[in-house]
């Protein structure tokens, strides 16, 4: 006989929840506020301006980017003299720019060079706030905040399936924001993407078909990778045995912001030397890409889906749909590194498909949880020492960190296997 919950006992569990969410978000949130205030002791307040870098693009947008493009002459004396940014573009000019010349044409100026342009919900949004009497560097932080909340509190809840408080999904969501925090500043669109494209993945896994639409328009313009939630709504149907015509529709919706941002901003040359930057892109390790690959696996297992893919556990076809979601994420990440001239850090942006719940089904070894420590700290330290000017151990710590997760997965996988051989002897009625 079961027993069927009260209202009495729904309202209790209601509030536990809702108590939950509450800390999850207050973690994330005094977690983000010192991570910036970290960055700021130890680097100084225009630390992201202090050489001409991406955020110049994304800076120019939120104040630019919905007005006529200027050539970038133009644009950068007209920028240079705006009080609200502090004097973050005075002193360059556009020879500064010109050594990204595999992604910049004169006539764009600053703020409508693609792909920049193009993933314009976080500047845009910024420079809205700005305008409404917020400081810039404030509304900054706070769209940086509320992706650190999105990203903690559905990585939980993807991992979990409900805020009642356990340890693995508590382990995941932590070492997620850790990994993100450690690599991302604000002013980048970068934390904004991983808050929305996680939401959106629990969306798919539930089947919210309104709640996922909205969130992976917004995802979708705010990077252009968001077009693989539209594989990821597929993946879930098919899980959730309702592969129907009708239920592939919100597929095309990630595809919509995709192509409606392009509509909807006006860049005078869109074209992009590929070529070039391939080039540039491909030489900046040897071997190409290795280091790259490394990362993916650090930050990939994050959770055992891929270590215990032949062990599927009870929902196979959940599991095999996270395990093509997760191959996605890796293939996607491969993909952009070979156009990023900041390889080991597209690995992140695939970290909302990593989040692969099935993986712990039967997952029993303590090995797991420490193993995610290592994925998250690991991808955040390696991130730390590699990805510098002058690394002091060059791209090695990418390898040691893959390494070392690997190691940790390999241990928990022969736990539980010992663990399970061990109960079939013990019991082998019931272990058939």
């Amino acid at each position: 006989m079961t027993h069927e919950p009260n209202s009495s006992e729904t309202r209790i569990g209601n509030y536990a929840e809702f108590r939950n969410i509450l800390l999850i978000s207050s973690v994330a949130l005094l977690a983000g506020i010192l991570s910036e205030i970290g960055r700021v002791a130890l680097k100084g307040t225009d630390y992201a301006y202090s050489t001409f870098n991406d955020i110049h693009y994304y800076t120019a947008m939120a104040f630019r980017l919905w007005m006529p493009a200027n050539n970038v002459s133009e644009e950068l004396e007209l920028l240079a003299k705006t009080p609200d940014i502090d004097g973050f573009f005075t002193g360059y000019t556009p020879a500064d720019i010109g050594q990204m010349g595999f992604y910049w044409n004169a006539e764009n100026g600053f703020s409508h060079q693609p792909p920049f342009a193009f993933r314009a919900l976080t500047p845009t949004v910024t420079g809205w706030l700005e305008s409404a009497g917020f400081g810039f560097s404030i509304a900054q932080l706070f769209l940086y905040l509320i992706g650190v909340i999105l990203l903690a509190l559905f990585s939980y809840n993807l991992v979990g399936r409900s805020f009642k408080l356990a340890l693995p999904p508590a382990l995941v969501s932590g070492g997620a924001c850790i990994a993100a925090l450690a690599t991302v500043s604000p002013g980048y669109p970068d934390m904004t993407y991983l808050g929305l494209a996680t939401a959106a993945v629990w969306a798919a896994s539930r089947q919210h078909i309104w709640i996922f639409s909205g969130l992976a328009l917004l995802t979708s313009m705010t990077r252009e990778t968001g077009i693989l939630l539209s594989l990821v709504w597929i993946a879930y149907v098919w899980a959730n045995k309702r592969f129907t015509p009708i239920k592939l529709i919100p597929a095309l919706v990630p595809l919509l912001g995709y192509v409606a941002i392009r509509f909807l901003v006006q860049v005078p040359e869109p074209s992009i030397n590929y070529a070039e930057l391939l080039d540039f892109a491909s030489g900046r390790f040897s071997p190409p890409l290795i280091y790259g690959f490394f990362s993916i696996i650090v930050i990939g297992f994050i959770t055992p889906r891929i270590s215990r893919l032949f062990m599927l556990g009870v929902d196979r076809r959940l599991a095999v749909a996270e395990s093509a979601i997760w191959i996605i994420g890796a293939l996607a990440a491969l993909v952009s590194m070979l156009l990023a001239t900041n390889t080991t850090r597209l690995a992140l942006l695939s970290l909302p498909l990593f989040f692969a719940a099935s993986g712990w089904i039967g997952a029993r070894s303590r090995w797991w949880l420490l193993s995610i420590v290592g994925a998250t700290v690991g991808y955040a330290i390696a991130d730390l020492l590699a990805n510098r000017a002058d690394p002091p151990f060059g791209q090695t710590p990418w390898m040691y960190a893959a390494l070392f997760v690997v190691s940790l997965q390999l241990i928990a996988l022969l736990s539980d296997h010992k663990r399970a051989s061990k109960s079939a002897i013990e019991d082998p009625i019931h272990s058939v």
